[in-house]
């Protein structure tokens, strides 16, 4: 299928233009403070949580993600110092900076993108990323929950920065099983959403790491560059023609030889935490 008669001449320059007419969001000035005080490590604690006090609704959201099944934590955390002293700056970090890019991209893009949907998905993906990494990576799997969770960012921004052109791509990608989203978008624009994604990330000074998850994530044949877990949850898409899992667990089981019924379980629970974390984070 494609929306355009030809490809634009300079495709780099194409997306650039896109993504500036769209008016892509800036995170909010105590958002940047937060993170930049959860990166320096001379910091005080008392510090983040003055600054964080300055958005009540960022921190609302924080404790209630935190306390979710997702997180896994047996004692309820009340407290922006308490969840600092229980996850670490590193996974502070990666809290703020998933619900900001939640909080930042837009609820209502075209007919075809479903916001719920969509955030459930990326929820699922998370939580499996995180289960997988505890198998596929020790000692770096909290590192992937936002890697999970932020795969498919630029999606809300291009559905709604052209939203006719995008919204029949998307029907077309939701609507056939096995068909590439990012065959779709390569062969109409010229460009796809990992690359849309690596792009909004660097607009947000999102962490290197993160950037080429988001950037690599359908790269199946290196496992995306190493990062086995991101690959394998870039099998889940939102539609109910074709959600990816049997793909996914034939990947896991097969090339990276984890136990199916670990893998099918793990699939259960990441996609129940995934509904309540997109209910969690309305």
């Amino acid at each position: 299928m494609k929306l355009f008669s030809k490809k634009p001449k300079n495709q780099a320059a194409s997306l650039e233009e896109l993504l500036s007419e769209a008016k892509v969001p800036h995170f909010s000035r105590a958002v940047m403070q937060l993170l930049r005080l959860l990166r320096n490590p001379e910091s005080e604690t008392e510090e983040i949580v003055q600054i964080a006090q300055w958005d009540p609704n960022l921190v609302l959201k924080m404790l209630r993600t935190v306390n979710s099944a997702a997180y896994g934590i047996r004692h309820q955390i009340t407290s922006v110092p308490q969840a600092v002293a229980f996850l670490g700056r590193g996974q502070m970090e990666s809290l703020v900076l998933g619900l900001a890019v939640r909080n930042a991209l837009p609820e209502k893009a075209s007919p075809s993108f479903d916001s719920r949907r969509f955030w459930e998905t990326a929820g699922w993906r998370a939580s499996l990323s995180r289960l997988l990494a505890t198998r596929l990576h020790p000692g770096e799997a909290d590192d992937y929950f936002l890697y999970g969770f932020l795969q498919d960012v630029s999606l809300p921004i291009l559905a709604q920065a052209i939203p006719d052109q995008y919204d029949a791509l998307l029907g077309e990608w939701l609507d056939h099983d096995g068909t590439s989203l990012q065959e779709l978008e390569r062969e109409s624009f010229g460009w796809d959403h990992c690359e849309a994604g690596a792009r909004l990330a660097n607009h947000w000074e999102l962490p290197e790491k993160l950037r080429l998850a988001i950037c690599d994530h359908h790269d199946h044949e290196s496992g995306a560059q190493g990062r086995v877990a991101v690959d394998l949850v870039a099998y889940l898409r939102e539609s109910d023609v074709d959600t990816g899992v049997e793909l996914l667990q034939k990947q896991a089981v097969d090339r990276y030889q984890l136990p199916q019924p670990w893998v099918e379980d793990a699939i259960r629970q990441a996609q129940e935490e995934g509904k309540e974390l997109a209910e969690l984070l309305e």
